[in-house]
């Protein structure tokens, strides 16, 4: 692998882990919110 060849996988390999964790966050937000939005529901049916 040539200089250029590692900084472009280096490079790349930081954006897919960035997108990782901007989509686990977004995930487990969404989870939070549907639980809590599950739980008003719950409370004002009862």
């Amino acid at each position: 692998m040539s200089v250029r060849d590692k900084e472009n996988y280096i490079r790349k390999s930081k954006i897919f882990s960035l997108l990782v964790t901007d989509c686990f966050w977004v995930f487990s937000g969404f989870s939070i919110i549907s639980i809590i939005v599950l739980v008003i529901i719950v409370t004002t049916i009862l």
